[in-house]
């Protein structure tokens, strides 16, 4: 005779209830049993194992409960096409018995239950056999076997080593979370027994990741940047035009700077003659003033050009500029150029619509110390350029470097990004999380925001109250909130 449906589910639900009861008891007793074997506590003791046994009841409630034991089961046995679940419901008692109990006839319920009842009972009692095998206070012998090296990332030193073209000096970060220094600087990691970690401190921000045993830890590296030098061209301060003969003598001075220290600087000229149409345009360069500034953070450049020695006639463009490097190695020399300073030498068929001045008017440039009456002062409108002097302005032959650029803001799209990173690390408390957007904000270029990531991970590695520093941070992410003075067209009465 075949069993009814409802005794099945039944003794399902005695025996799962039963495998539920001794799990909780077993988990209990084991982790009692090895909290008081490692700490020799017993309050310790007793609250873990109320702990795993509430755990392991709750987690099991349903076994109690009919048709969750019969749903358990159809999701085991698909075969049984809900026969016994139906079986179970009063609304459907006696109705279509047969089939329902031929359903699940056929299906070996009880084995199925018995493998469920081994593998919830039998974990917990293996691992109560295996608690007691631990030997007693042996967490006090381990901690006095490693001592206070259980976590060998922390406290660490860092050891900055600058390039060796800066000359500035070696020196050392007491537990940094991150680490600024030139680009190329090499960064010394050391840790207590002994253990050190080399790298390169790269172009743009990153972030090493140390792994000792179960133990972790983040260090940001913050790159610095050698910007390239920069050159103002003093005198001449303007472009001018001189009747030939050109005569006399063209001072030059110009200004250097440069955040580590200049290595050299020269004025470059070129000499531009002919014209498109007759025999084409030629050009000559040459260097001048060279001078070696000893790796000093400012110079100034000077020289003087005789102009009678450039051989030049009318229609010739004299094109000046200063040219200053750097002594960076590594990725240099960084190269800074300043404006070109034009004189233009007059011609011949210039002669008749141009008039001298006794005196030049205000506010036009000179050659220093070319006499009065070898210069041209336009009165009226001045005359065609023979020679096309955007075409021919000079161009130099290396790319200057133009110097840092400033990023631009971040977009709406990548702010959300952020936004939504930022927020699921505060959700988390998740230090890893803050370190590596911070090293986003740094490549981005939000100082603001890596500013206070840096102050929030300090914080927090401090047991410090890190919620203003996150403040901050949420504020450089969305902005300041703006206040208007009046209520928005949709606010109600």
């Amino acid at each position: 005779m075949a069993t009814q449906p409802g005794a099945v589910a039944a003794r399902a639900r005695a025996a799962l209830t039963g495998a539920i009861v001794v799990a909780a008891g077993s988990w209990g007793a084991a982790a009692g049993l090895l909290v008081y074997r490692l700490f020799a506590s017993p309050r310790a003791a007793v609250g873990c194992a109320a702990l795993a046994i509430m755990a392991v009841l709750w987690r099991g409630r349903y076994a109690g409960s009919m048709r969750r034991v019969a749903l358990w089961v159809e999701e085991q046995a698909p075969a049984l096409q809900y026969a016994l679940v139906t079986a179970v419901d009063p609304q459907y008692s006696g109705t279509n018995d047969g089939a329902r109990t031929a359903a699940v006839a056929a299906v070996n319920v009880g084995t199925m239950v018995g493998r469920a009842v081994i593998r919830t009972a039998g974990v917990p009692l293996l691992a109560l056999a295996a608690a007691t095998f631990v030997p007693a206070a042996s967490y006090r012998r381990l901690t006095a076997t490693v001592g206070d090296a259980s976590n060998r990332l922390t406290p660490l030193t860092a050891r900055v080593t600058p390039p060796t073209y800066a000359r500035l000096p070696a020196h050392e970060l007491s537990d940094p979370s991150t680490i600024p220094a030139l680009v190329g600087s090499a960064v010394a990691l050391q840790g207590r027994r002994g253990w050190r970690k080399d790298v390169t401190m790269p172009a743009s921000p990153a972030a090493v990741r140390l792994v000792d045993r179960q133990f972790e830890r983040l260090i940001v590296l913050d790159p610095i940047v050698d910007a390239p030098p920069t050159v103002v061209l003093t005198a001449p301060a303007r472009d001018a035009t001189i009747r030939e003969p050109a005569t006399g003598t063209l001072t030059l001075v110009a200004e250097g700077a440069d955040d580590i220290g200049l290595r050299d600087g020269y004025f470059e000229y070129l000499i531009t003659s002919g014209e498109e149409d007759v025999g084409g345009v030629h050009a000559r360069e040459a260097h001048t003033g060279h001078v070696a500034f000893a790796d000093t953070k400012t110079g100034t450049l000077r020289a003087i050009v005789r102009l009678e020695t450039l051989g030049l006639k009318g229609g010739d463009l004299l094109s000046v500029r200063a040219v200053v490097r750097d002594g960076n190695t590594l990725s240099g020399p960084g190269v800074g150029t300043s404006e070109t300073r034009t004189i233009r030498v007059a011609t011949q068929q210039e002669y008749d619509s141009l008039a001298l001045d006794a005196q030049p008017p205000q506010d036009v440039d000179t050659v220093d110390k070319v006499e009065t009456g070898n210069r041209l002062y336009l009165r009226g409108p001045p005359p065609g350029i023979v020679v096309d002097v955007d075409r021919v302005r000079m161009k130099g032959t290396s790319t200057p470097d133009a110097g840092p650029r400033t990023p631009a803001p971040p977009s709406d799209t990548l702010r959300a990004r952020i936004a939504a990173r930022f927020a699921v690390a505060v959700a988390r408390m998740a230090v890893d999380s803050l370190i590596v957007l911070r090293v986003d904000a740094l490549t981005v270029g939000n100082a603001p925001l890596a500013a206070a990531l840096n102050d929030a991970v300090t914080a927090l590695g401090r047991g410090a109250d890190a919620r203003p520093a996150l403040a901050r941070a949420q504020r450089a992410i969305i902005g300041t909130p703006a206040a208007s003075g009046t209520l928005s067209a949709w606010s109600g009465p």
